[in-house]
């Protein structure tokens, strides 16, 4: 489940919400996937927000499994894209029980290719790139 945590002056000086947990709160750096502050979802990357609370979500909480299955999709798409480079994206949403994404591929998404798939997954989760969530007009 979800934990809360008070905000003082000082946390503030951290660069980030995920730099403020690995100081204070270590404890749940490995489990933590999103936050809330004020009811609005935050990413881990942004800011220490100026607020009295905030809530970590971990994968116990229905918005923490959605952030997960969100950039799960993420890495999917990046994962079939350095397979098949001429394979164009289209939606990718999280669902109730997991994620999907529509791909248009000359590739067929067999179970031998969704086992290669998997294995290109595994290679980008283990490389550890910092994520960045990018907010874009239409």
């Amino acid at each position: 489940m979800s934990v809360h945590y008070q905000i003082t002056d000082e946390d503030r000086n951290h660069a980030s919400i995920a730099a403020w947990l690995e100081a204070r709160h270590p404890d749940i750096v490995g489990r933590a996937l999103a936050a809330r502050c004020d009811g609005a979802l935050l990413d881990l990357n942004g800011p220490v927000p100026p607020a009295a609370e905030l809530e970590i979500l971990t994968f116990d909480d229905e918005e923490g499994r959605e952030a997960y299955r969100h950039t799960a999709s993420h890495v999917m798409a990046q994962a079939v894209k350095r397979l098949v480079p001429a394979a164009k994206l289209a939606i990718g949403p999280a669902i109730a029980d997991g994620f999907y994404y529509d791909f248009d591929s000359p590739e067929k998404f067999s179970p031998e290719f969704l086992e290669r798939v998997e294995a290109e997954m595994r290679k980008i989760i283990a490389a550890d790139y910092s994520t960045e969530r990018l907010e874009m007009s239409r």
